[in-house]
């Protein structure tokens, strides 16, 4: 009997002391995209891509001029100066793959660059909300195979001023 009232004391103790926790949800491609939408990323990342592109067609220009030269059949070269051509044309197009790669490289990072501050401005909104009302947890929809919790991206939303 004592020992029975003692487990009804710790339980009833436990009870009182365990709050519910509240969950939530939100949709991150969305809020980013909504993010990027109001952002100068689009203008930005546009200006670095033509800058890429001008110096990839310029080369494509190149090689295609050289290209003519060496199948040009009227063109009577000594074989000195085709073998110079040729591995010249060869140069080039190893160049021009290398340029192709660096623009792909370069562009990745200056979009991680640019996404950055963005992704930030996200968590920082995210915490915010969390704290506000009170949610224990804030996952991102697409990791969640079931949502019990409360979609709160409206609410984020509302945070980032969109």
């Amino acid at each position: 009997m004592k020992h029975l009232l003692i487990l009804c004391g710790l339980v009833a103790g436990l009870s009182f002391g365990v709050q519910a926790q509240k969950f939530g949800h939100i949709d991150t491609q969305v809020l980013l995209g909504a993010l990027v939408n109001n952002s100068d990323f689009e203008s930005k990342y546009q200006a670095k891509e033509l800058e890429w592109q001008s110096l990839v067609t310029e080369m494509e220009t190149n090689l295609q001029n050289l290209q003519m030269e060496l199948e040009d059949p009227n063109a009577n070269l000594p074989d000195v100066i085709r073998q110079n051509k040729e591995r010249d044309f060869q140069t080039q197009v190893q160049n021009y793959q290398s340029l192709l790669q660096s623009a792909e490289q370069d562009l990745q990072s200056y979009q991680i660059e640019l996404l950055q501050p963005l992704e930030t401005q996200l968590i920082e909104a995210v915490n915010s909300v969390g704290e506000e009302h009170g949610y224990t947890y804030i996952f991102t929809a697409g990791a969640i195979i079931y949502s019990g919790g409360e979609d709160v991206t409206d609410l984020v939303k509302t945070k980032l001023g969109l």
